[in-house]
């Protein structure tokens, strides 16, 4: 089963420890807006490949399914007629895309009109959905995509501390300027992470240890956890 809207969210929460809640609530759902960013950007890298049938109704438009995104979406294959053991894939010059005057999208067969009796298929990418009920992400990109959250949070984190360097007065604008440093080199430690799953998931999982803020979350005894280098290990 694949991972679902609260496991996302568990593991960024102990990640991206909020402690001081600069990102305004104490909640998980906090989160929720860069696990969606996160899971935008993996569609573009990896999209979700889907599948619609439709039956024949002896026309030559089929109205494209809301799943297909207009810019996004590409139609891999389209199938006539399906179920003999050997696909019957219609050429590519023999489709497209259309949108039709009443500016519904359809998939326009260009030689064909299938009856009741045949049934059209269309496989398409989309984007990856996570909700509290479903998953579409493998579970092997499960901690690629954490990590892409993960960024985005801490970036944000680390703006917050910029802004309070910028109308902060000297005595704490070094804190300020430390912090805001730390949480943005966290932030391209996490996105070095994903794009190195993306390249090899084997090496994905060990970037962040590249960073040194360990010694800086002992020695200040804010402990936090980070994806791969909890605090039970160190």
């Amino acid at each position: 089963m694949s991972k679902l809207l609260a496991d996302y969210e568990a593991k960024v929460v102990k990640c991206v420890s909020d402690d001081a809640e600069q990102l305004g609530s104490t909640s998980p759902d906090r989160y929720d807006k860069f696990i969606d960013e996160a899971i935008a950007g993996y569609s573009r890298s990896k999209p979700r490949t889907l599948v619609k049938d439709w039956t024949g109704a002896d026309t030559y438009d089929y109205a494209m399914p809301s799943t297909f995104i207009e810019g996004f979406s590409r139609v891999v294959t389209v199938e006539n007629d399906i179920g003999d053991q050997q696909p019957s894939i219609v050429d590519d010059r023999e489709w497209t895309v259309y949108r039709s005057a009443t500016g519904t999208l359809v998939l326009r067969l260009l030689d064909r009109t299938p009856g009741a009796s045949e049934t059209v298929r269309m496989t398409y990418t989309g984007v990856h959905t996570v909700d509290a009920s479903t998953g579409s992400i493998p579970d092997i990109d499960f901690d690629a995509v954490c990590n892409l959250a993960c960024a985005g949070a801490c970036r944000a984190m680390s703006a917050r501390y910029s802004e309070k360097l910028d109308s902060s007065i000297s005595a704490d604008s070094i804190n300020f300027r430390s912090l805001a440093k730390e949480w943005a080199d966290l932030a391209k430690a996490y996105q070095a992470a994903y794009r190195e799953h993306l390249t090899d998931p084997e090496m994905g999982r060990p970037a962040c240890m590249t960073l040194n803020l360990d010694a800086r979350a002992i020695s200040s005894g804010t402990g936090r956890d980070f994806l791969f280098h909890e605090r039970r290990n160190r």
